[in-house]
């Protein structure tokens, strides 16, 4: 099975941030589990990004979401940031056995 994975593309000359859809290859969790797929987008100039969680059961059905606004001071406390809120996700849910998932490609 694939999904649509959205991957930030910056406008050259530009503040604009934009996603890209990409087809990516996802697999469902073990039975018992669930998977928590999340990611953000960031403006530099602004501070500020926005940050979306999807959860999914075995069975590939989306059981939750979370998304909403933030404000930041780089990237990577942007991706930081959507990997708690998808763990607060997971913790308000009662989930015990969690997978995450993130295509963070932040290195510093």
């Amino acid at each position: 099975m694939a999904i649509t994975a959205l991957h930030p593309l910056r406008v050259a000359g530009t503040d604009t941030l934009s996603k890209q859809a990409v087809s990516a290859p996802w697999s469902a969790p073990p039975p018992g589990w669930v998977k928590v797929n999340c990611d953000c987008a960031f403006s530099a100039t602004r501070k500020r990004g926005t940050y979306g969680a999807v959860a999914r059961d075995p069975t590939s059905q989306v059981i939750a979401a979370s998304s909403g606004k933030m404000c930041v001071a780089s990237a990577l406390a942007s991706e930081a940031w959507a990997i708690w809120k998808a763990c607060y996700l997971a913790l308000t849910e009662g989930w015990k056995f969690v997978i995450f998932e993130n295509d963070s490609k932040s290195s510093h």
